[in-house]
């Protein structure tokens, strides 16, 4: 079974999906680290907001928004570019 080409596309592609998921917790962590620095601790509000982001390309846009002198707080932050 493990030799199988349909099983290995499936690991293929679980492996994808975890590698996906382990970067998007990991930029969604970034942004709660430097956002506490810049701002204030957010409200339980916000960080369900941040984390119901799951689109790994729009969470590294918010790292390179984060330091723009515009960006003063968490609102602005989470408003989508």
């Amino acid at each position: 079974m493990q030799e199988s080409t349909t099983y290995q596309k499936i690991l293929r592609e679980g492996r994808k999906e975890g590698l996906l998921e382990g970067r998007i917790a990991e930029a969604q962590s970034m942004l709660l680290r430097l956002g506490r620095k810049k701002f204030h601790d957010p409200d339980p509000a916000t960080v369900a907001a941040l984390e119901a982001i799951h689109d790994l390309e729009l969470l590294e846009t918010m790292g390179e928004r984060i330091l723009d002198s515009e960006i003063r707080d968490w609102a602005e932050l989470l408003e989508l570019p």
